[in-house]
């Protein structure tokens, strides 16, 4: 298990006439910083290292009004000019380390320039409509919990999935299927419960794929249901 202490000895890069790079540590401190300050009270982190430590990754999960729904901030950072500085805010964010980027808004910089000011600003503004964002999430899937969706509509919903929006592959689609038929977390037949049957099949694809899968699923969801 990576702590923060952890990121800040990792050797970081000179800067350069090019180049000005972000600390792990301090992009991550930033972060819990300005949460403390809207009051957001944390429940984990989770940070991940690759290429030694050349790239990180870091999640936060704030404590919401709702036990079963998160706010969280993603943060994604390199020492090797390989990946920008990346943040994502939402209730479900998803940061690979590949530089894709699940969130309900995501914002990207260079390591050039301002950006030392500039990503200081990007959490700042992040942060002080995370709140915002994160009530929004909870209408919309309180609105998804109280749409019935019928075995007929759910079926050609989940075959448009398949067929046509390429979201889930053929052995995901059978997951779905079991999960349609045995799931006891979501037996209820709601736009909810199928958003879940879909996102547990996800996790069965390769690792590489699942974000981009997330954000095809999130996407499909809103443009049906919202």
């Amino acid at each position: 298990m990576i702590n923060i202490e952890d990121l800040n000895k990792i050797q970081s890069p000179d800067k350069t006439a090019t180049y000005i790079p972000i600390l792990h540590k301090d992009l991550a401190e930033l972060v819990l910083e300005e949460g403390d300050k809207h009051g957001f009270k944390v429940r984990n982190t989770d940070y991940s290292i690759a290429k030694e430590g050349n790239i990180m990754r870091g999640i936060f999960a704030f404590i919401g009004d709702d036990p079963a729904m998160d706010m969280q901030v993603g943060i994604l950072n390199s020492y090797d000019k390989s990946k920008k500085v990346t943040i994502g805010l939402g209730s479900q964010v998803f940061i690979c380390q590949n530089g894709m980027v699940s969130a309900d808004y995501t914002m990207k910089r260079k390591h050039t320039g301002s950006v030392e000011d500039d990503i200081k600003y990007m959490i700042r503004e992040g942060m002080k409509n995370l709140y915002d964002e994160y009530r929004r999430n909870i209408q919309v899937r309180n609105k998804l919990f109280e749409i019935g969706v019928s075995k007929s509509k759910y079926a050609e919903l989940i075959g448009r999935m398949f067929i046509e929006e390429n979201i889930i592959t053929p052995t995901q689609l059978g997951i779905v299927k079991r999960e349609f038929k045995e799931s006891k977390l979501f037996p209820e037949p709601t736009a909810w419960s199928m958003y879940n049957h879909v996102t547990q099949a996800l996790k069965f694809g390769h690792p590489a794929n699942y974000i981009e899968q997330h954000i095809g699923l999130h996407k499909f969801m809103l443009e049906h249901f919202e």
